[in-house]
């Protein structure tokens, strides 16, 4: 598959193929990132990408897919979070000048 058929391809499609082993976590990844890279200063649709994280958490679910199977239908998927919601270590905004204050606070917790 090429990256352009990688991020127009169905959930469904990409669980399927993670499955029989026609493409890694890694591969698709990559594809995605590659993606954001090259139309996010148009689109602005990614505040922050976190893809040092994103592709080491690839590669892992590459090594238990590879040893154990997938865990479910999504495991090796990759996933991208709204900014609203707060996670430990990720700057959230929330498209908001004043809300990464509060935030800093919230994240103490998740």
């Amino acid at each position: 598959m090429t990256t352009e058929d990688l991020c127009f391809a169905s959930i469904h499609q990409l669980a399927s193929a993670l499955q029989k082993g026609d493409i890694s976590p890694v591969e698709l990844t990559q594809a995605y990132l590659e993606r954001i890279q090259q139309f996010n200063d148009k689109l602005n649709a990614y505040i922050t990408v976190t893809a040092d994280r994103a592709l080491k958490e690839a590669k892992e679910a590459e090594i238990e897919i590879r040893q154990q199977g997938p865990r479910d239908f999504l495991h090796g998927i990759p996933l991208a979070h709204k900014d609203i919601a707060a996670t430990k270590g990720v700057r959230t905004t929330s498209g908001s000048k004043v809300f990464p204050l509060g935030c800093m606070l919230l994240k103490q917790y998740f």
